[in-house]
């Protein structure tokens, strides 16, 4: 497969678990893409504490899974890496994409200001629904730590 950017999905998750050899946790998500026939892996460290995993927030895991996720975990919520074989993101903006007065179809784009709704709540909420647009693009592919 050439390298470059491509649309991809989640198809399995092996781990995380201890790698001796390295000494450390290990996560491999694969990936198909969607346009051409093809795989690939990518690997997340969880650190090297043999008796927890860490998850840093500047740590490539992180990055991808808020966006696989569409936004940072919330309270309490654990980052778990079967957000990668769904598409949080997805279902997020199409209900926000409702909420706006749209119709849910991302793909219509940002709807008109409903009426009643206060500018600074469509504000936020278009803020959002464009992050999550940008999540869903392939180009934040990029951001996961390897080019495809």
């Amino acid at each position: 497969m050439e390298p470059g950017r491509y649309l991809v999905r989640g198809l399995k998750v092996q781990g995380p678990e201890w790698v001796r050899a390295f000494s450390r946790w290990s996560l491999r998500v694969e990936f198909a893409t969607v346009h051409e026939p093809g795989a690939v892996s990518a690997f997340f460290n969880f650190g090297s504490d043999r008796l927890k995993q860490y998850i840093g927030r500047q740590s490539k895991y992180f990055h991808a899974w808020t966006i696989a996720n569409g936004g940072p975990p919330r309270k309490g919520e654990q980052m778990s890496p079967d957000v990668f074989l769904d598409n949080r993101a997805l279902s997020r903006a199409q209900s926000l994409h409702v909420r706006l007065g749209g119709t849910g179809a991302v793909g219509d784009g940002l709807p008109p200001k409903p009426k009643g709704m206060h500018r600074t709540t469509y504000g936020k909420l278009a803020k959002r629904f464009l992050w999550l647009e940008a999540a869903m693009d392939s180009a934040a592919v990029a951001r996961f730590g390897f080019s495809l």
